[in-house]
């Protein structure tokens, strides 16, 4: 690992100035001479520990070499030169003990677009893994410069641990008029232009905010406290946005995703004078501007946010994470609209499958022919048999979901941990009353009429009249839960048979994805599943060849979405009257 100050050395002539460079501690070098390189060599050597293994790399064409390097030419108007007096001979003077670290590299004119690629080749074979490079570009060839900065910006990515720690420029034109010194300007910063240009692509194209948050969280120049923790809580929340995405936390970009807290951010960022004026704000400014164009899509506690967030993979090719969203999104919206509101039944894996085949059995797709059936205790003994122990039914299932709730509930309040866990006494006892009631099996539509009836059977008064009071409290939950589910099916029975379709083509997807994706038989099947749910589809019934796969998915998922979005807005009514 070495530190090296690679400079670009032209074949004009040079005006002897006195060059000024800023230390750290608020000192200054100066430097009396023809060339920018010497003076900053020198600078930066001063500023250096004494086991540094510092180096001085130019860059130069055979023209420079003769002109500037060897010797120094007078003017530009006529081909005078001083003997020996170049920039070889400056650094010597300047930095004597450099004189074995310092080395020439010959480069082409760059006239062709080869000779630039050749001098590409040529700046990052000189650049190796661990290297901290100083880059001095104000005795630049022509365009060399430019291209110098585009380089050690790839070197930067390409190669490991590449650190570029500054990009100096000696500004002539900008002479201090009272004391006649040059200022060696450090245009490093501005490379952060390039890191948000690729960080908000990132961003915008794929959906990943890392990058983002890592240049707000280390945003420099700003004056003060508040603005540095502006752009600082800006980062950690975008990035937490674009985790939930990509790690598909449903619930949380529902429930727990501090949207207002980020549209507080942006607004304190765009009023603090302080940012507005200093630092990477100018950059940071265009990326509000388009997430605030977003963030008005979302908000806390509402279930349309899980479709904004599918809207969202669409638009970033996070096919996958959308289908998973998808349909993750519509089961928390049939658990809502039964009133199960709670995290512990939203997040219970055994409810969500309940719920998600409870939709999806509705549909029956045989022989490229399609049915619909409304739900039953039947339809579900017949359909779940593989989840229900022998002899168990849908009834069964849900009294021996309850204690694996209610402890969840219990272990993840503090306040509660007193409390004693549900009781399978209790929870046999009301299974054994439903069976004595005969309500445990029936064809019977499961509708608004069959749950009533269902529940006015187990009359709470009648089981709990030989029970403790803690028992008491224990039944009559259970019987509510088993309450909540029963109308949570009642109203899936009442919903449009299309949700079923899509439903069970979402399980299709989301089975082949998981198995390693599609063939091509499976492919045009799903094709004509999706018709089928969707006749207006734009996804074409044959020649599917002229679509790449991905897309065929992308115009699937997003079909989907615009079949199934108003089941928000329905989940969140039937809540209301659950």
């Amino acid at each position: 690992m070495s530190k090296k100050l690679m400079a670009i050395l032209g074949a004009n002539a040079y005006a002897k100035t006195t060059y000024e460079f800023n230390l750290p501690g608020n000192q200054t070098d100066t430097y009396t001479g023809y060339y920018s390189t010497a003076a900053i060599a020198k600078a930066l050597l001063r500023n250096s520990r004494a086991d540094d293994d510092f180096r001085v790399v130019v860059f130069l064409t055979r023209e420079a070499r003769r002109n500037n390097w060897e010797n120094r030419r007078i003017n530009s108007s006529e081909k005078t030169l001083e003997i020996g007096k170049g920039l070889e001979y400056e650094l010597k003077e300047a930095v004597p003990q450099l004189s074995q670290r310092t080395k020439t590299v010959d480069i082409m004119a760059g006239i062709s677009i080869n000779e630039l690629w050749s001098i590409v080749s040529t700046l990052l074979n000189e650049i190796e893994d661990g290297d901290e490079v100083y880059v001095d570009i104000t005795t630049g060839y022509r365009s060399i410069p430019l291209l110098s900065l585009l380089v050690i910006n790839y070197a930067r990515i390409i190669k490991n641990n590449v650190k570029i720690k500054g990009i100096y420029y000696g500004a002539f034109e900008a002479k201090n008029e009272e004391t006649g010194h040059t200022p060696v300007f450090d245009l490093w910063p501005m490379i952060e232009v390039a890191d948000w240009s690729y960080a908000i692509h990132s961003f915008f194209k794929h959906g990943s905010a890392a990058e983002i948050s890592d240049l707000l969280e280390g945003s420099e120049g700003n004056t003060t406290e508040d603005s540095k923790s502006y752009f600082s809580s800006l980062g950690n929340l975008l990035k937490k946005f674009s985790e939930n995405i990509h790690m598909t936390r449903g619930y949380d970009l529902i429930f727990k995703y501090e949207y207002e807290d980020l549209k507080k951010c942006m607004n304190d960022i765009v009023k603090d004078k302080d940012s507005n004026e200093t630092g990477s704000y100018p950059v940071a400014k265009a990326l509000i501007e388009r997430i605030s164009n977003i963030t008005c899509n979302y908000g806390r506690d509402d279930l349309t946010n899980g479709f904004s967030a599918v809207r969202w993979c669409v638009e970033h090719n996070l096919i996958h994470q959308g289908f998973i969203l998808l349909q993750e999104t519509v089961v928390t919206c049939l658990i809502y609209m039964a009133g199960l509101n709670e995290r512990k039944f939203i997040n219970n894996y055994k409810l969500r499958d309940l719920f998600k085949r409870a939709l999806e059995m509705k549909y029956n797709y045989t022989n490229n022919r399609q049915q619909f059936q409304k739900l039953t205790l039947n339809l579900f003994n017949s359909k779940m048999y593989q989840q229900l122990r022998k002899n168990q039914t849908i009834i069964d299932y849900l009294c021996n979901l309850w204690p694996r709730l209610k402890k969840n509930s219990l272990s993840n309040n503090s306040a509660n941990n007193k409390q004693s866990f549900p009781s399978y006494v209790t929870i046999d006892y009301v299974k054994n009353m439903i069976k004595s009631n005969g309500t445990n099996c029936g064809d019977k539509e499961i509708d608004k009429d069959f749950v009533k009836e269902f529940i006015n059977e187990l009359d709470p008064k009648k089981i709990t009249k030989h029970m403790a009071k803690e028992e008491q409290d224990e039944a009559i939950s259970l019987i509510s839960f088993i309450g909540n589910c029963l109308t949570g099916f009642a109203k899936i029975n009442g919903m449009d048979d299309k949700y079923s379709c899509l439903m069970y083509e979402l399980s299709q997807v989301r089975n082949n994805l998981a198995h390693g994706g599609f063939n091509d038989r499976e492919v045009y099947e799903l094709v004509n599943i999706h018709k089928k749910c969707n006749p207006g589809s734009d996804v074409p019934s044959k020649n599917t060849d002229d679509l790449s796969f991905k897309d065929i998915m992308k115009i699937i998922l997003e079909e989907i979405c615009d079949s199934m979005e108003d089941i928000a807005e329905y989940a969140k009514q039937q809540s209301a009257k659950a």
